[in-house]
């Protein structure tokens, strides 16, 4: 929070007009003790690695992303120790790569040949390691079937509410049909462990929601539409 706290006028614009007076002391003051000691002993069901402290206080503040993160390195290992491009993009066929798992011991890894989609939606990845040939079967996202393409807004009708950005619609507390004011919230979307809420820009009935709570947005997707009242 800045020196003084925020402007009357910003505050108003973000909150509302009803909004709570501003905080006159740390908010942190409100917040429940944390047991760490109990943490520590949940984070140990979680995972076999060293509980170190950067990895506590990261429960500590994100609890459902660590435990997302842990459950992803339980299933798949410690990814970290391949290299950024390799982990986004891949590898290209007789593309070879050097991972180094712990002091003095590295894994050699060269792409052979990647086999056509099975009937599974898997393909089968021929491969060396350290010289020696491998081959795994692995699923292949990109061969699922499509689902349904996302409608996307028309940016020249002010009636078509839009995903500003890519993130999760969070909250939709409104309904089809339901008459809003102008400036009323709408959807709440959230983004980066931020929150934005999208309000109506002038007094509407709503017509159409194309959206639910807990969908995957992209920026620019159509959300729902407004009739001008």
């Amino acid at each position: 929070m800045p020196e003084r706290g925020f402007p009357a006028e910003m505050r108003a614009r973000v909150l509302g007009e009803d909004a709570p007076p501003p905080p006159t002391e740390p908010l942190s003051k409100c917040l429940p003790a944390y047991d760490f000691a109990a943490k520590r002993q949940e984070l140990e069901q979680l995972t076999d690695q060293p509980i170190t402290p950067g990895l506590e206080l990261g429960f500590a503040l994100y609890p459902k992303v660590m435990r997302d993160y842990l459950a992803y390195r339980k299933l798949r290992g410690d990814v970290s120790r391949t290299d950024t491009e390799t982990f986004l993009y891949g590898l290209e066929p007789h593309q070879e790569v050097t991972v180094h798992i712990e002091l003095g011991k590295s894994l050699i890894v060269k792409l052979a040949a990647v086999g056509s989609v099975l009937d599974d939606v898997r393909r089968e990845v021929h491969f060396e390691l350290n010289g020696q040939p491998r081959r795994v079967r692995v699923k292949d996202h990109g061969a699922e079937q499509a689902g349904p393409s996302k409608l996307m807004a028309d940016p020249t009708q002010p009636g078509q509410l839009a995903a500003l950005m890519p993130g999760n619609l969070w909250s939709l507390p409104v309904r089809n049909g339901q008459e809003v004011a102008a400036d009323e919230v709408l959807p709440v979307v959230e983004a980066m462990k931020l929150e934005t809420a999208l309000r109506a820009p002038f007094a509407a009935r709503i017509v159409a929601i194309h959206a639910r709570e807990g969908d995957r947005l992209e920026r620019g997707q159509l959300l729902m539409e407004l009739k001008a009242l």
